[in-house]
């Protein structure tokens, strides 16, 4: 999304909606769920790269995503790729699967290192097959 205070200001929201808390690093859930986090646009706007837990699971959020040659993808950058999510009454634009792919690449921690085998399968498992429709 572009980082304009009215959207970090609706994203602070939903997040709140669904009981967003830090994921950090040595502290359980609890514990971080006890951190005085403000999801507000001012704290969304000063965070580069955050990692949250939900009820409804994990999210990260990013100001930019990393190519596969470590450019920084901007919002407009990645909007060609991306892709329209329906839920209830909302529509999410989330970052297509081979920009989520370039970046953990680009990234080469352990857990995206981990999380690599499961994004190629689910990217097979999208492409078109003979008849064009995804594949079984």
């Amino acid at each position: 999304m572009r980082r304009l205070e009215g959207n970090l200001d609706r994203l602070g929201d939903a997040m709140r909606e669904l009981g967003a808390r830090l994921s950090v690093e040595g502290l359980s859930d609890a514990e971080a769920a006890l951190l005085p986090v403000k999801l507000d646009a001012h704290t969304l706007s000063r965070l580069e790269i955050s990692t949250w837990r939900t009820d409804a699971g994990n999210m990260d959020v990013l100001v930019d995503m990393p190519a596969r040659d470590g450019r920084r993808l901007s919002y407009e950058d990645l909007t060609g790729g991306a892709q329209q999510i329906q839920s209830a009454n909302l529509s999410i634009r989330v970052a297509g699967l081979a920009d989520i792919i370039a970046s953990k690449q680009w990234a080469n921690r352990p857990k995206d290192r981990r999380a690599l085998p499961e994004l190629y399968k689910l990217a097979a498992s999208l492409e078109p097959g003979p008849t064009g429709g995804p594949n079984a």
